[in-house]
């Protein structure tokens, strides 16, 4: 059985005037209400618009990218999954796929995404612990096993190792024999913000960089419709910086990388036109769709008067947007559905182009199958029981919205202006002033919890007690069981991959790797050479070590 991604069709049939007075947009959206009034798909002034507000898929974009928004094609639903190895991740894969998610988001296990083996001593603990286990290029089949790559459009949550996943990425659709031009997929590739929040760099800064560079660079050469970096902002709000700060950061690395690749020689609206963000919600929606809005309308105008950027395709911010981690509480986990949902209606509202609604059991462990589904269906009812998709940004025109996307606006370019004024976003890391306004603000967020100030209910407001593993059980789901027979299963799998390899074409293909590096050529090329060969993602990742050296950052008191 081959599984193709497509949009779900199925709503609800009854509950309105009469059958005869459905109406259905491409997307499968109903754009009657119950009582029959039929829902336009843009609502505008009728003494003009503001030209800082504009029109749907114009510039600045204000009111989104596109100009019927999801009235042409829904949000892309893809809930962040992984764990254990490819075959349990490939059966959570197709069951969210035959529950109607259309798009995947991969999780990494810590090995893969620090670029270990899973036979390596350092990696073994943590095998298929938080994501799935990815060794070779095998892997990566069994992983979309009858998953068709020209459909799948996943989102790889992969940063130091990205060149190893986006050549392999690249290698798979070529055994496969799909055309390059159709294949489709987002990489996170966003090393600035390792440096900022998890620490899972490798390479010092500057290598670092580039190598990011070097995806952008092979990507759009090999790949157009490959995304080949998401800037990502999650990680920053969720270490301590405010929602705003962290937009600002993200789009000042954002702006970093652009101009490294103009550097390169790049052309930067080709560049720009690849480009992807992903950012976090929390659980106040007007405010969040307030912050994208802002983000949105700032990105156009950042590129076109600093960068003299006038294609369209390259002035969009193309949004990848999860709800926060941070908001979701132990005490009480069930109501962290309902906080996702508020997070998810504030992406939706804000119209975002991919969305994720994290388990409401995360505040635990990874999420169970249960709790993803849940996520899954909390964006399908945003899509199918509302009507929300039916009008294009359904809050333009409010006094408060409007207000606050120019507050927003303007907050978000001060900061810029401060980055800018310490020698840009790469600089502002190495003194570590980023990481120290990160951490005040997550002292005082913690602070206000603690002391009432910030309300979390169930936990500071409203609460009950301490929460109990029972808690859990309410909808009839458990926690994620981990596998303890993965790490086993995977080192046999190692083991007997390189035991068949070439091992002298191999050993060849990871030295070239390494002189690639050593001669400041992109690596991609010959990474996709070595994994073709048999080269493990440890080796390709060894090679570039050698060549690079391994960061250690400094401790500050």
């Amino acid at each position: 059985m081959v599984i193709l991604l497509i949009r779900s069709q199925s709503v609800r049939a009854g509950g309105i005037v009469s059958m005869s007075d459905i109406r259905r947009t491409p997307s499968g959206i109903v754009t009657t209400t119950e009582s029959g009034v039929e829902i336009e798909a843009d609502y505008a002034p009728a003494d003009g618009v503001d030209p800082r507000v504009g029109a749907p898929g114009e510039f600045p974009y204000t009111r989104g990218i596109h100009r019927e928004m999801y009235r042409q094609r829904l949000w892309t639903m893809r809930q962040y999954s992984g764990f254990g190895d490819p075959a349990l991740s490939n059966q959570r894969y197709r069951a969210l796929i035959e529950a109607g998610q259309t798009g995947l988001s991969v999780a990494f296990d810590l090995p893969t995404q620090l670029g270990y083996d899973s036979d390596d001593p350092l990696a073994t603990p943590e095998v298929g612990r938080v994501g799935v286990a990815i060794d070779t290029l095998q892997d990566l089949d069994d992983l979309f096993d009858q998953v068709p790559l020209d459909h799948a459009n996943p989102s790889f949550t992969i940063n130091a190792p990205a060149p190893v996943l986006a050549a392999m990425y690249v290698a798979l659709a070529r055994r496969r024999g799909t055309d390059l031009s159709k294949l489709r997929a987002t990489l996170q590739n966003d090393i600035l913000k390792e440096f900022l929040t998890r620490g899972a760099y490798v390479f010092p800064p500057g290598p670092s960089v580039k190598l990011a560079i070097d995806v952008i660079e092979y990507c759009n050469e090999v790949t157009p419709s490959v995304y080949p970096i998401s800037v990502c902002g999650s990680h920053i709000r969720d270490t301590g910086a405010t929602g705003l700060d962290a937009l600002a950061i993200t789009l000042a690395d954002a702006l970093a990388y652009l101009r490294g690749t103009v550097d390169r020689g790049l052309n930067a609206a080709a560049v720009a036109s690849r480009f992807s963000f992903l950012f976090c919600a929390r659980q106040d929606p007007l405010v969040e769709a307030a912050s994208i809005r802002a983000a949105r309308r700032l990105w156009a105008y950042t590129l076109r008067d600093q960068l003299g950027i006038d294609d369209p395709a390259a002035l969009k911010f193309r949004l990848f947007n999860s709800s926060s981690n941070q908001m979701f509480t132990r005490h009480e986990p069930l109501n962290n559905i309902v906080r996702g949902t508020l997070a998810g209606l504030g992406v939706i509202l804000g119209g975002a182009q991919a969305a994720t609604v994290i388990g409401y059991d995360e505040a635990y462990d990874i999420p169970s199958e249960e709790a993803q589904r849940v996520g899954l269906r909390t964006q399908q009812i945003l899509a199918y029981e509302t009507h929300i998709p039916a009008t294009v940004d359904p809050l333009a025109g409010s006094y408060y919205v409007e207000a606050l996307t120019d507050e927003s606006e303007q907050r978000l370019a001060a900061f810029l202006a401060k980055i800018d004024e310490r020698g840009g976003v790469v600089k502002a890391i190495e003194d570590g002033w980023i990481q120290e306004l990160m951490y005040d603000r997550a002292y005082e967020l913690e602070k206000g919890i603690a002391n009432g100030d910030v309300s979390v209910v169930g936990v500071n407001t409203f609460a009950t007690g301490g929460a109990t593993d029972a808690d859990l059980y309410t909808l009839d789901g458990a926690l994620h069981q981990v596998d303890e027979t993965v790490v086993a299963r995977q080192v046999d799998r190692l083991e007997r991959h390189r035991a068949k390899r070439d091992g002298a074409a191999t050993r060849r293909a990871v030295d070239d790797i390494r002189r690639a590096a050593q001669d400041d050529r992109n690596v991609c090329p010959a990474i996709e050479v070595a994994v073709t060969a048999g080269a493990t993602v440890g080796e390709c990742m060894s090679a570039l070590r050698d060549a690079y050296g391994v960061y250690h950052e400094g401790g500050k008191i």
